[in-house]
């Protein structure tokens, strides 16, 4: 790929591949009594998401007008184009992914609902849904987070 300040890349190789997946998993209990209609429940919800991601395959080459402008006067002169035509790359990168991540995550609700008939013309729905959200992983332990304001407890709560 070639990425030039006033012109598009071509590209950046190949598509991810993301085979995906949701369980739900509910049970619902409904009671009548009266002018109340009464339902309680529970969801369970697993979210599995695997990716493959082979990122930019071919590289990536910037140019810039600095590599062909005159010294001392970086800012007016050369021009990204002459830079890419003599081969001068300001920068250069690859993308390589070692892994493919197999996110796990999931949710827990619980919910209780009465539909009462306050009249014949009025009926209230007054409900509650309470979700947690469990932890999220990776399915294979090859994933850790580093926060560096964290207090280190080996280092007298230092930051880091």
């Amino acid at each position: 790929n070639k990425n030039i300040q006033f012109m598009k890349g071509n590209g950046d190789g190949c598509e991810n591949i993301d085979p995906s997946e949701s369980y739900i998993y509910q049970d619902t209990y409904s009671n009548t009594r009266g002018k109340h209609s009464l339902k309680f429940g529970a969801q369970f919800t697993r979210y599995r998401y695997n990716t493959y991601e082979p990122g930019n395959l071919s590289g990536t080459f910037t140019f810039a007008s600095t590599e062909t402008a005159l010294p001392g006067f970086t800012g007016s002169t050369g021009h990204p184009f002459a830079s890419f035509i003599l081969g001068g790359a300001d920068g250069a990168s690859k993308s390589i992914y070692g892994t493919e991540p197999g996110y796990r995550a999931g949710v827990l609700a619980f919910f209780a609902q009465d539909d009462w008939k306050a009249t014949s013309k009025l009926t209230l729905n007054i409900g509650l849904r309470w979700e947690i959200p469990l932890p999220k992983k990776e399915a294979f332990n090859r994933q850790s987070g580093f926060d560096p304001t964290a207090p280190n407890p080996g280092a007298d709560n230092i930051p880091g």
